[in-house]
């Protein structure tokens, strides 16, 4: 009966190993027990990198090709290689806090292997994460209301955004003059269901609201004249371009006057009299003596 041998104790080795290399990876060579080499090809930092633990140490002129490490015993077993990492990231059992989701703040510990491993959950979390937005209820014209996250993870005040031009369903007018005489014509439009203007409508008619008269109209007057008044004299006005009255001609002659003309020219009213005459209502003369 072969009686098993017990591996020697943790880290021991039968002899000193010695560094060469191995097709161009470093290699690791001396009686090394079963567990020595698997802890070698386990491929963490504290063995595969430094190879510091069980006396074994790679040459530090000499980095690692490719991550990988050569293991031979000294029995003259066949080369074994398995990788190992090129580098470490971290320092085995380092610890460090970070940043994490929402401005919180996240401990980490470096693992064996050489990376870094979060311990416990993100602290310090805010309400948001920055940048993110959040959107409300609609108001104004067709908009919604919405808030952002800050720069620290707290939520902005909410604001109306995406509003429209106008309220929808709402009707729109325009005025412009027309013609020449102070006139308007007025066309419409009306706010369509996206909050947006429509596209105008036609004119309407011109229509005049303080017109004094038509362009070339002309307006008469008149007042009594003459003996008792008894006559009429009239004068004239035109209607200029712009629809108002020009100035008033002057008067003109006394029609239906009834007097009598003197022998010196001058005219009289019915019932003058002078020498012996008087003047008639039809303008002729009888004797009065």
């Amino acid at each position: 009966m072969t009686r098993r041998r017990r591996p020697p104790a943790r880290g021991a080795l039968d002899s000193a190993p010695e560094a060469a290399e191995h097709g161009g990876v470093p290699l690791v060579t001396g009686r090394l027990p079963s567990f020595a080499l698997a802890l070698v090809c386990a491929g963490t930092c504290a063995y595969g990198c430094s190879l510091e633990r069980g006396g074994l140490e790679r040459p530090r002129d000499r980095p690692m090709t490719d991550g990988a490490v050569a293991v031979r015993d000294g029995a003259g077993d066949a080369a074994t290689s398995c990788p190992t990492p090129a580098s470490c990231a971290c320092t085995p059992g380092a610890t460090r806090t970070v940043s994490c989701a929402m401005c919180g703040m996240q401990g980490q510990r470096c693992s064996p292997a050489g990376s870094w491993l979060d311990e416990g959950a993100c602290g310090g979390v805010g309400a948001c994460a920055a940048g993110a937005r959040e959107m409300g209820a609609s108001c104004g014209a067709c908009g919604t209301m919405q808030r952002e996250c800050t720069a620290g993870c707290s939520w902005g005040a909410w604001t109306c955004a995406g509003m429209g031009e106008c309220m929808a369903g709402t009707p729109g007018s325009e005025d412009q003059p027309c013609g020449t005489c102070g006139g308007t014509q007025t066309h419409t439009r009306t706010c369509d269901p996206t909050c947006h203007w429509g596209a105008w409508g036609p004119w309407s008619a011109c229509t005049m609201t303080t017109v004094a008269c038509t362009p070339g109209a002309m307006e008469s007057g008149s007042q009594s004249c003459g003996c008792s008044d008894a006559g009429t004299q009239s004068r004239v006005r035109t209607c200029e371009p712009t629809c108002t009255w020009g100035a008033w001609s002057g008067w003109g002659a006394c029609m239906g006057d009834r007097h009598c003309r003197t022998i010196t020219g001058m005219d009289v009213c019915p019932g003058w009299e002078g020498a012996c005459w008087r003047c008639r209502s039809d303008g002729g003369w009888e004797w009065a003596c």
